[in-house]
């Protein structure tokens, strides 16, 4: 195997590190799930009466907070983010030694390096995703039913209203 024929691992690598670096939603795909949801959960909770399920709803925010703002969370976060620019940058170079030297025998285990390596920051992302998941799938079950108490208790609140005007 020479250099030439390795360089579009070397740009693989290179794109899919810099793009775990620069974008966190690909990093952590659920968070930002259940941020979304919980964020239509909030803007409703914001303005109603403190009923059982709103309060509810605001303890699971704060138990959510509580998870991504964690230690751990935020050294596999700190460890993807900075490994993948790390990665991205050997990459970088070691495309640009192969622009130059695209003829020349590539070892065995440069090429296994640069596998294993490269899609290290991937792995690390996965670990992350599923210490969330662990962390917070108990709490996730529990917004569906929140959200339809939710429901059933602004419209008991809308008909009490109507019922008084």
């Amino acid at each position: 195997m020479i250099w030439g024929e390795f360089q579009s691992v070397f740009q693989l690598v290179a794109a899919l590190n810099i793009a775990f670096y620069a974008i966190r939603d690909i990093r952590t795909p659920y968070i930002s799930r259940v941020g979304e949801v919980l964020g239509e959960a909030l803007e409703y909770v914001r303005s109603a009466p403190r009923t059982p399920a709103v309060l509810e709803i605001l303890r699971i925010d704060a138990e959510v907070s509580l998870v991504i703002r964690s230690a751990t969370f935020e050294f596999f976060e700190q460890l993807t983010e900075v490994f993948a620019l790390v990665v991205s940058m050997l990459s970088i170079a070691a495309l640009v030694y192969a622009a130059y030297n695209y003829s020349s025998p590539l070892s065995r285990y440069i090429a296994a390096a640069t596998i294993f390596l490269g899609f290290s920051p991937f792995l690390i992302m996965v670990l992350a995703n599923y210490f969330v998941v662990f962390k917070l799938r108990h709490l996730i079950g529990l917004l569906p039913n929140l959200k339809e108490e939710l429901f059933r208790e602004a419209s008991d609140a809308f008909a009490n209203i109507s019922l008084q005007l």
